[in-house]
C-alpha cells in the first residue's frame, strides 16, 4: 500500500466518523397512547438521560431500517409499525432522524447494557416531569412545531 492510498483511507475514515448517523423511534402504544422512553445506562455515552429508543446507522443501512432495527434490539419488540413517519432530522455531532410510529401494546424487555430503565409514559408527562432528557432531545422537544406534530399524531390515533 502506497502513502497516497493510506492517506485516502484515513480521509475516508475521518469523513465517516466526523458525523456518525443515528435514528430512533418515538413509539406510541396503540392501546393507551403512551410513549416509550428509556433511561440510558452508566455504560454508554450520555449516561442517565431519558431518550427514545434508537442508535447508530450501520454502513449501507437506511435511517428507517436502522430505527426499526435499533428499536427491536433495545426493546425486543417484534411487532409491526403503523403510520411510520419521520418526525424530524437533526444535524450536529450526529446526523439523527427521529421517526414516530404506533406500535402494539407490549412489555419492553430492555437491553440493560444500554438502558437502566424503560417505561411507557403520557407524552405531556414526559415533557413536564421526566428529567434529565438528552440535551439534543430536550432542545428539539422545546420546538413548538415538533410538539404540535406529536400532539396532532396522538389526536389522530385516539
Amino acid at each position: 500500500m502506497n502513502l497516497s492510498h493510506k492517506n485516502n483511507i484515513v480521509k475516508i475514515i475521518l469523513t465517516e466518523s466526523k458525523n456518525p448517523s443515528a435514528a430512533g423511534i418515538l413509539a406510541i402504544n396503540k392501546r393507551n397512547k403512551k410513549v416509550l422512553v428509556g433511561k440510558r445506562s452508566e455504560n454508554v455515552a450520555n449516561p442517565n438521560v431519558w431518550v427514545f429508543p434508537g442508535g447508530k446507522v450501520e454502513k449501507g443501512e437506511s435511517y428507517r431500517s436502522a430505527a426499526k432495527r435499533e428499536f427491536q434490539e433495545e426493546t425486543w419488540y417484534a411487532g409491526g409499525y403503523e403510520d411510520f413517519n419521520k418526525l424530524y432530522t437533526q444535524q450536529g455531532d450526529y446526523n439523527y432522524h427521529l421517526y414516530i410510529a404506533t406500535v402494539a401494546n407490549f412489555v419492553p424487555r430492555m437491553d440493560d447494557r444500554e438502558f437502566s430503565d424503560m417505561m411507557w409514559v403520557d407524552f405531556d408527562e414526559f415533557l413536564k416531569n421526566v428529567h434529565p432528557k438528552h440535551p439534543e432531545l430536550e432542545r428539539e422537544l422545546k420546538n413548538s412545531s415538533i410538539q404540535k406534530k406529536i400532539k396532532n399524531y396522538l389526536k389522530k390515533i385516539m
